[in-house]
């Protein structure tokens, strides 16, 4: 873990390593996070999502960090049971 700077409190970027700045998580979509037509519902992967970033950004600043604001999602594509999906943040 980089060290901190007073004044900002934001991490050293040059003192911390590459695997501090990615994090990949992938998830099966299980029949609790579909409905009964087997689509899963958004609000779960806006949920994975957050946990997601969370993970990423409280490894990157080495303390507990919340999430501020969200700018925009936007689904692209359905997701149904059994399938996987894949976070990958850097």
């Amino acid at each position: 873990m980089g060290k901190l700077t007073p004044s900002l409190l934001l991490p050293d970027v040059a003192a911390m390593d590459l695997p501090n700045h990615q994090l990949t998580m992938t998830v099966l979509m299980t029949p609790d996070m579909a409905n009964f037509s087997g689509n899963v519902h958004g609000g779960t992967i806006l949920k994975l999502l957050d946990q997601v970033a969370y993970a990423c950004a409280s490894r990157y600043a080495g303390r507990y960090v919340v999430t501020l604001s969200v700018d925009q999602v936007m689904f692209r594509q359905l997701s149904t049971l059994g399938n996987w999906s894949l976070f990958w943040l850097r």
